[in-house]
């Protein structure tokens, strides 16, 4: 297993999302109940990274990061941020500005990328 992601998704289908991360190797929670479950998932046991999808209801996905950043347990999770519209990703880059930004079609390479640099690999 090359680590443990939480994925933040609302909308979409985030179980196919999740399984095309399963089989290439990552161990995935899915958090897509609401802000507060994916609060409680991250922060009850810090995953290697966290995954939030910005294509719908950025302003959810947001919320969990800009808590995330206030919380002294997770301030210094790394947050992938995932599309979205470029009003959500210039936001996104107020809210965690040291965030990768990415798209589904480029995840896997940009996980396997933070792997190498975070000497983990």
């Amino acid at each position: 297993m090359k680590g443990r992601l939480v994925l933040i998704m609302w909308d979409g289908d985030p179980e196919c999302r999740a399984c095309g991360l399963r089989d290439a190797g990552w161990f995935v929670e899915l958090a897509d109940q609401g802000i507060d479950q994916a609060l409680a998932l991250v922060q009850a046991d810090p995953p290697d990274a966290v995954l939030i999808d910005l294509a719908e209801l950025p302003a959810h996905g947001l919320e969990v990061a800009r808590r995330l950043r206030r919380d002294q347990n997770t301030h210094r999770l790394p947050m992938i941020f995932l599309d979205g519209a470029p009003d959500g990703v210039q936001s996104a880059r107020l809210v965690a500005p040291h965030a990768l930004f990415t798209s589904w079609e480029r995840l896997t390479s940009t996980l396997d990328d933070y792997l190498k640099l975070s000497g983990e690999d």
